[in-house]
C-alpha cells in the first residue's frame, strides 16, 4: 500500500483546489495553472509524477500514471484517488507541505515567529512551521478542525 511519502502528482490547471487539499493531506502535488499540457508530461515522466486531469484527452494517453477526475467535488476527487491508487494517508504527514509552492514547512522555535503572526496566536499557540521557500507561516488553528471534518466525511481517518 503507498503512503503520502511516496506518491507525488502533477495537477492540472481544472485542478487548484484539489492540489491544494494533497498538499494539506502530506501529498507532493504540483500545481501550476499555466504550465502547458507537454511540459505536464514531460516534468510527469521525469519525476515520476500520477497526472491528475479533467482532461478527457490526457487521461487516454498511453504510456503514462493518469488519474481521470470526472467528479467536480474535492470530497469526491479524494476518495478516487485514494481508492484509485490504494493509497494510505499517513496522519503524521497532515499539513506539513506549504499548501501555496508545496515545499515542507520546517518546525522552528516558537520565538522564531514572535513578531510575524498575530499576538494571539503567538500566545495560544506552541507549535510553528514555515515554508523555507516562500516563508509562509503556519500553526494549528481552525483549519485543522475543517480538516478533520473533511477526513471523517470521506472516511479517510
Amino acid at each position: 500500500m503507498n503512503d503520502a511519502r511516496c506518491t507525488r502528482f502533477i495537477a492540472d490547471s481544472m485542478l487548484g483546489r484539489l492540489a491544494k487539499w494533497l498538499r494539506v493531506l502530506g501529498f507532493d502535488t504540483l500545481y501550476k495553472p499555466d504550465c502547458k499540457k507537454e511540459d505536464m508530461i514531460l516534468r510527469s515522466l521525469r519525476e515520476k509524477r500520477v497526472i491528475l486531469t479533467r482532461n478527457t484527452r490526457l487521461s487516454k494517453s498511453v504510456g503514462l500514471q493518469v488519474v481521470f477526475l470526472a467528479d467536480t467535488e474535492v470530497k469526491n476527487q479524494i476518495n478516487q484517488i485514494i481508492n484509485e491508487l490504494n493509497l494510505k494517508i499517513d496522519k503524521s504527514s497532515i499539513f506539513i507541505r506549504c499548501t501555496i509552492c508545496n515545499e515542507i514547512a520546517l518546525t522552528v522555535p516558537k520565538e522564531q515567529v514572535k513578531d510575524k503572526v498575530p499576538e494571539y496566536v503567538y500566545n495560544t499557540q506552541k507549535e510553528f512551521r514555515i515554508c523555507p521557500a516562500c516563508k509562509r507561516i503556519y500553526w494549528a488553528g481552525t483549519h485543522s478542525e475543517s480538516v478533520a471534518r473533511m477526513l471523517a466525511e470521506i472516511n479517510i481517518c
